[in-house]
């Protein structure tokens, strides 16, 4: 790395004493090199391509989807029966299904596609999620197939809250967000009705937000160009308590599907497939277990922990609702067993259960799924947020402190003044939004003079404040040579502050938007440095500006290049990385481990977890909430 700089530099020189110009060209060109810079999506330009990309990725994420649970075996083809009454069944004329055993996508079809706006409804681990991804996976060939069909996308509600935005514009900044492609696309797309949204968790919206949520999809069918189909997923337990207390609520759609319990019968066939007649001739004349196995999610639970199960332990328990908590504790023991082991495997695993519950109490209590290293903000620590400022504050301070040496070192500028200035100039950036900004790209349509205002009004005052003081004691000229050079410096570092830093790159492994950020950091602080010192060199040149030789002049510019860019290094993704530095600092202090990515890998591996790109969530909903409300005895110092 060292000598690559040092090459850049050598060649920067030559250039520069042929043409000053062209070294500038040069390093700006090196800049767009090795930093994305995203510009606007031309209207103009195809866009079969992010078409195909983004069907890709749904396709990946379908794949990991149906893979998430051991379901031992192909799919049960659930029962589902007709609910009208969940919705606002705008058209009588239509046929009811009275197969129970059609298919999802039959469903989906049938009339040809008179039912393409569906309510899908059913108990906890009924197979909502898993209906629903089938459901993609085969909207995905048809899409595939014809170019007119819209592209099947899968969002979260959980995380839908009132504000001023419309369902549609959450839409598009959730799926660009997701998908880590421009939101002019899919503002395009959906303005095409290219855009087929199926939206899971309606039931994980906060109970404030759930009738607004339901009335904003609705409105979401009255817009112009509205979406041509629609599927939303729901536990039945909070929607008809939805409906109940709001007729309003109801979604105005053409029909709703119950998925049913499973049968005893399919309860049976499964367990003969898996060869476990022990464990039906456990449950077939106990009714509270034939209960709790009907979804498909706990007879796999049951399935995976059989060896654990015994006679006696089960007979302890008279209610689903006890014997539950006690299948997923066995499924967790075997999956990190603390017995039998070696010590290191005891204690990683013990480790690892806690972190668990860490992370299942945090992301419940955000009403987040996904979990990304990047995205811990200093809220996930409230206890411990006085001492992240503090942490922040004394590294930003040590760089407004080299920064004033470095300017004092050049007798122009006063020590404690500027040290006062520059810190100044990093809290109110830094105040602007308290929160972890990831710097991994930039776009040039989101640069914002709003942004930049008051760091750069702030700035320039500043440079008018040192100019008038040289004036002062030096005369005119030298108070007019230190505003020029302070005002420049002012500039230079303040305009980058405007960047929105937006996060297009997909995400391929974890922390990948922090490790980018630091990248940013050093290429933008040393390219923007060279930039200043070159410019500060031709601008001694062509005003004449001298201090005691042209040494000096040199050295003077070299610091304000260094000054340069260490303040282009912080404002473009440098105090990203010190924030989050201090935060896994506080977090390892409490606990949790250092390399976050190995402990997920490792609650991946053993099943507890799964990973899409960069993030990761729990592999059930209901797995998440069982670690949520685990006792604080597995806690220890993770708060």
């Amino acid at each position: 790395m060292i000598k690559k700089i040092a090459d850049y530099i050598g060649k920067i020189g030559i250039i520069f004493i042929k043409s000053p110009i062209g070294a500038i060209k040069f390093i700006i060109n090196f800049i767009a090199i090795n930093i994305t810079i995203n510009s606007p999506v031309s209207p103009c330009l195809s866009d079969e391509k992010p078409k195909q990309d983004l069907l890709q990725l749904v396709q990946d994420e379908v794949n990991k989807k149906l893979n998430v649970f051991p379901y031992h075996g192909e799919l049960i083809i659930l029962k589902k029966n007709l609910h009208e009454s969940l919705v606002k069944h705008t058209d009588l004329r239509k046929e009811p299904i009275t197969d129970p055993d059609y298919n999802i996508f039959d469903i989906f079809n049938y009339k040809d596609g008179a039912y393409r706006k569906l309510v899908i409804v059913g108990e906890p681990g009924s197979g909502k999620t898993i209906t629903l991804y089938e459901l993609t996976q085969e909207l995905i060939k048809e899409a595939k197939a014809d170019e007119n069909k819209p592209i099947p996308v899968v969002v979260d509600l959980c995380s839908w809250k009132k504000d001023k935005q419309s369902m549609r514009e959450w839409l598009v900044e959730k799926l660009s967000h997701k998908y880590k492609l421009e939101k002019q696309l899919f503002i395009n797309w959906f303005g095409e009705r290219k855009i087929l949204p199926l939206l899971d968790g309606l039931d994980e919206v906060k109970p404030e937000y759930q009738q607004d949520c339901v009335l904003a999809i609705n409105k979401l069918l009255e817009e112009i160009n509205p979406p041509q189909y629609l599927v939303v997923c729901c536990r039945i337990e909070e929607y008809e308590s939805l409906i109940r207390n709001n007729d309003y609520s109801r979604l105005n759609f053409f029909q709703a599907i119950e998925l049913q319990e499973l049968t005893v019968q399919q309860i049976h066939n499964r367990l003969k497939y898996m060869k476990l007649d022990r464990i039906w001739q456990i449950i077939k004349d106990r009714g509270h277990l034939l209960k709790l196995l009907c979804t498909p999610l706990m007879l796999s639970i049951a399935i995976e922990v059989y060896t654990k199960i015994s006679d006696r332990e089960l007979n302890q328990f008279n209610s689903s609702a006890k014997l539950q908590p006690y299948l997923f504790n066995q499924y967790i023991t075997i999956k990190l067993p603390h017995e039998d082991i070696p010590v290191r495997d005891r204690d990683r695993n013990i480790d690892t259960t806690r972190w668990l519950i860490w992370l299942a109490q945090n992301l419940k209590r955000r009403n987040q799924k996904e979990f990304l290293i990047e995205e811990i903000q200093p809220d996930w620590l409230p206890k411990y947020r006085i001492i992240y400022y503090i942490g922040v504050a004394l590294i930003l301070s040590l760089f407004s402190f080299i920064i004033s040496i470095l300017l004092n070192h050049i007798h122009i500028f006063n020590l404690t003044f500027v040290y006062y200035l520059v810190s100044a100039i990093i809290v109110l950036s830094i105040a602007q939004n308290p929160s972890i900004s990831i710097v991994e790209s930039f776009t040039w349509t989101n640069w914002s003079f709003r942004q930049v205002k008051w760091v750069w009004i702030i700035s320039l005052f500043a440079a008018l404040c040192l100019g008038v003081v040289n004036w002062i004691n030096n005369g005119i000229v030298a108070g007019l040579k230190v505003t020029l050079i302070t005002a420049i410096v002012a500039t230079i570092v303040s305009l980058p502050t405007g960047f929105t830093g937006v996060e297009r790159p997909r995400k391929t492994y974890a922390n990948q938007g922090i490790i980018k950020s630091c990248k940013n950091a050093v290429i933008f602080g040393f390219c923007l440095g060279l930039i200043s010192t070159l410019i500060g060199i031709l601008i001694g040149i062509l005003i004449d500006l001298r201090i005691d030789g042209l040494l000096n002049l040199l050295k003077v510019d070299a610091i304000l290049g260094i000054i340069v860019g260490l303040m282009s290094g912080l404002f473009m993704g440098g105090i990203t990385c010190i924030q989050h530095f201090i935060l896994r600092l506080i977090l390892r202090w409490n606990g949790l481990p250092w390399n976050f990515t190995l402990f997920l890998d490792y609650a991946t591996q053993k099943g507890f977890l799964q990973g899409i790109g960069g993030s990761y969530q729990f592999m059930h909903d209901l797995l998440r909430d069982h670690f949520a409300t685990q006792l604080p005895r597995y806690q220890n110092k993770v708060q």
